[in-house]
């Protein structure tokens, strides 16, 4: 019995120094396939040269580690020194590559902290670029699998404009406005010239016509028609003097709690006027004495940006009896990066059930919304509302099975509208991809409908019109003058003609 354990111990050792053996030989060449992921990703997601970063990988795993122990050797030849070595070679080249290539991913990490966990978890597959097999298609979850496992990484800090009130299943919200600094986000919608001169003033305002169109996504309260009741528009001044003598007032005049909704969301839409000033500096970051997004100062000063937006349709729902929460996180805005950026925005519950609202991208005096009032992200179903808006907290996606932060930078951009026209978007199905000088989009179209396009070059130097064939699916061709980073927008219409309302973004890296 005792042989047989001692036969049983001394094999258990020889693997275990057989494991650790190997796992120090794999470390030798993982963890510069790491480093060059990590920096390949980077040039992948900014438009540089992959090939470099594959080139100085090669320098960074064997040229540079041979090459520090080859000097080694001569030193030690040269001084006519024969010391006793207490590594062997294959020791010390696996230690001389671990810390010459751990020091450049610290190093990397240290610089650009963001950037790089934003690289991988969006473009981290690059080398699979236009394969779909089983094999690519299987290493290409595994790559996200892991960039999603570091997902924690990519934020920079808390919003500077509050948190998110408890999620669904969480304890309850506060009963009073809790006290925070005054703050706002850095948003209203695309704050740029988003189409170019060139492009017809048809595009730019939301489908009116929309409601019309039966998708499968129509529910008993989304999409909404179009117009603003009579109510709302003739508040009497008497009762305007607090949003809570108004609340008051619509809780009054609308029994049905989701028309209660309804007309708060369009009084906030018909009182505020965004403010496109602090936008700005927010953006040049100067936040020094920003206004107060509180209820009562964005009530009385009629201008606020997406936090007092939404402030004021928490604090209105309250006094007018309804369970309204406020919630903050990102939201695809510019298009300028995969993830967004801050952005607040609201969920109400009637009935058991949670909607979702963002008032401030519904507000028609928002130019950049398009120019028209509209009721998009209004009761918007939550698989279409988070194709632009992620959370803080992921029980507010209120999704069955919330995505990860990479699942959302890696979704396209679309908006809710896109699916409005039953389209499908067939191809590219990712939030960025590059390119060889032109873009080639697929959209499935059952029913008929209608697209325009045009590309936009994100260094500002100009854009132009997409070459469109309708039909079964729609072709979107867009050709680029240059290298760079460019900006493809889709606007739809159920009519060949008419206004054609934005619905979707593609961002593309050409070279």
């Amino acid at each position: 019995m005792g042989m047989k354990l001692g036969k049983l111990l001394g094999w258990l050792r020889v693997a275990l120094v057989f494991s650790v053996k190997a796992l120090w030989l794999a470390s030798m060449v993982l963890v510069p396939l790491l480093g060059m992921w990590l920096s390949s990703s980077l040039a992948a997601y900014y438009n540089h040269s992959v090939l470099l970063c594959v080139l100085f990988g090669l320098l960074l795993f064997p040229l540079i580690p041979v090459a520090w122990d080859r000097f080694y050797l001569w030193r030690d030849a040269k001084k006519r020194t024969d010391p006793e070595r207490i590594l062997t070679a294959i020791d010390r080249l696996v230690l001389r590559t671990l810390v010459i290539n751990l020091a450049f991913i610290v190093g990397l990490l240290t610089i650009a902290p963001v950037s790089a966990f934003r690289s991988i978890s969006t473009r981290g597959d690059w080398m699979f670029d236009g394969y779909n097999g089983p094999i690519s298609n299987g290493a290409r979850s595994l790559i996200f699998g892991l960039a999603d496992m570091l997902e924690g990484r990519w934020d920079p800090g808390e919003s500077m404009y509050g948190e998110s009130d408890d999620g669904p299943g969480e304890s309850s919200r506060p009963d009073v406005e809790p006290d925070v600094e005054p703050g706002t986000d850095e948003v209203g919608k695309p704050s740029d010239e988003s189409v170019d001169s060139s492009v017809p003033d048809k595009i730019g305002k939301p489908q009116e016509t929309q409601e019309d169109i039966p998708p499968k996504v129509a529910t008993d309260h989304w999409p909404l028609k179009l117009e603003i009741h009579q109510t709302v528009l003739n508040v009497p001044e008497s009762v305007q003097g607090s949003y809570q003598e108004v609340a008051g007032y619509l809780k009054a005049e609308f029994e049905d709690p989701f028309e209660r909704t309804r007309a708060i969301h369009d009084y906030i839409t018909l009182r505020l006027e965004y403010d496109s000033l602090t936008r700005d500096r927010i953006v040049a970051g100067d936040r020094e004495g920003l206004p107060s997004q509180q209820p009562n100062d964005v009530f009385v000063s009629g201008m606020a940006v997406c936090e007092g937006y939404a402030r004021l349709m928490r604090a209105m729902g309250k006094v007018a009896g309804l369970d309204v929460a406020y919630i903050v996180g990102k939201a695809r805005i510019q298009m300028q990066n995969s993830e967004g950026v801050g952005h607040a925005w609201n969920a109400v519950q009637i009935d058991d059930e949670w909607y979702l609202m963002d008032v401030t991208w519904d507000d028609g005096k928002v130019e950049e919304n398009g120019g028209g009032y509209r009721t998009t992200y209004l009761n918007t179903p939550p698989k279409l509302f988070g194709a632009d808006h992620f959370p803080d907290k992921a029980s507010w996606q209120l999704l069955e099975t919330p995505l990860t932060i990479g699942e959302f930078m890696r979704k396209p951009d679309l908006s809710p509208e896109f699916s409005l026209f039953d389209f499908e978007l067939i191809s590219p199905t990712r939030s960025q991809v590059t390119v060889s000088g032109s873009l080639q989009m697929t959209v499935g179209n059952p029913r008929g409908a209608f697209i325009l396009a045009t590309w936009q070059s994100q260094s500002g130097d100009g854009g132009g019109k997409c070459a469109v064939e309708a039909g079964d699916p729609i072709e979107v061709h867009c050709d680029f003058p240059s290298d760079g980073e460019y900006l493809v927008m889709l606007f739809g219409n159920k009519e060949q003609y008419g206004t054609f309302g934005e619905i979707a973004k593609q961002l593309v890296n050409s070279r």
